[in-house]
């Protein structure tokens, strides 16, 4: 009976995951917006 704490795991990573793909796309933005030459790699 370990799927209750699997799916609260999951959910964290996936949690964390957007938190990362949210701070990067708004680094993308404000790089490309304030240095038009400078693109962040991700």
């Amino acid at each position: 009976m370990n799927k209750p704490t699997f799916t609260i795991q999951d959910s964290m990573q996936r949690k964390i995951k957007y938190e990362n793909y949210k701070f990067i796309f708004e680094n993308n933005i404000y790089v490309k917006f304030h240095h038009p030459t400078k693109h962040v790699i991700i």
